[in-house]
């Protein structure tokens, strides 16, 4: 599998995965709160095949983070890929200030939860319109999801990856952002269009 994660060039994919580090007890308000830690899933040569389960490999998703918050401790906030040796992409709404810059972290190896992983099918956006009939879907948007429901990313995946292999190469597709509910019938999970973005993105870690 390669590790190479593309942003400019979007193939034709039918299939998506997405990831998360998300946990069933976990609640968290989204406010202003300061990002203290990234941690990143270890790269691992190992290769550890998962049958008919949610738990993925160590190391197959090298690019997928989870950001921290400090509360009473230390809590996933939300997910994000690493796009360069120097950039992470995330959900527009969460944000660090200057002044607290100094208080990131950054960390390798081994993270507390298992990483999980679902693959769920694209659809056009005539498709998506049809199932948010009174909510409008934007050309910079994306949906992927079951009609029978039952998969889909949930409250905490915000701002993770929606990844597509496309020729043993992995493209960022889109980034986690909304749904009605949680893996509901007809309701499909709605996420960034990345490609919308990608000329603003280069301009900006170049």
């Amino acid at each position: 599998m390669s590790e190479v994660l593309c942003l400019r060039f979007v193939p034709i994919c039918r299939l998506a995965v997405v990831t998360s580090f998300f946990h069933d007890q976990m609640k968290i308000i989204f406010k202003q709160f300061s990002i203290i830690s990234v941690v990143c899933m270890q790269h691992s040569s190992r290769n550890i095949r998962i049958i008919g389960g949610t738990d993925s490999s160590p190391g197959e998703w090298p690019w997928q983070v989870s950001l921290h918050v400090k509360l009473s401790r230390r809590r996933h906030l939300c997910g994000g890929s690493i796009i360069s040796n120097q950039w992470i992409l995330t959900a527009a709404h969460l944000k660090c200030t200057k002044n607290n810059m100094e208080a990131i972290r950054y960390y390798v190896g081994r993270v507390e939860d298992i990483l999980q992983k679902v693959t769920v099918p694209l659809m056009s956006k005539e498709e998506c319109q049809a199932r948010y009939r009174k909510r409008r879907i934007d050309d910079k948007e994306i949906c992927a999801g079951y009609d029978e429901g039952g998969k889909d990313a949930c409250k905490g995946d915000s701002g993770g990856p929606l990844s597509c292999r496309h020729e043993e190469v992995w493209y960022l597709v889109g980034i986690t952002s909304w749904g009605e509910g949680c893996a509901r019938p007809r309701q499909p999970g709605v996420y960034t269009k990345v490609v919308e973005f990608s000329d603003w993105i280069l301009e900006k870690t170049t």
